[in-house]
């Protein structure tokens, strides 16, 4: 059964940091014991308005309001049935 979990990155060692993983990252011990979809939920890119091109000002508005929760709710379904049903479509 595929599994989901949300943590905060405290630190990350790289140039770009994911908005999820899936942990751990070698195939043995994924096909031997699972592995674990992980969202990193304080890594999420914040929307600037003037960023936010050919859209209406209302559309602004909501995209500016909802992006942490469209973000959360991408992720999400990625990391779930991306990469968590894979394995169940196969049987």
């Amino acid at each position: 059964m595929p599994d989901f979990t949300s943590l905060d990155v405290l630190a990350f060692a790289c140039s770009g940091t994911p908005l999820g993983i899936n942990i751990p990252n070698y195939d043995d011990i994924r096909q031997e014991f699972g592995f674990k979809n992980v969202n990193l939920g304080n890594n999420y890119p914040v929307p600037s308005r003037a960023n936010i091109l050919f859209s209406t000002e209302e559309t602004k508005d909501l995209i500016v309001q909802y992006n942490n929760e469209a973000t959360f709710l991408n992720v999400s379904l990625h990391e779930l049935l991306g990469h968590g049903t894979g394995k169940l479509f196969y049987k």
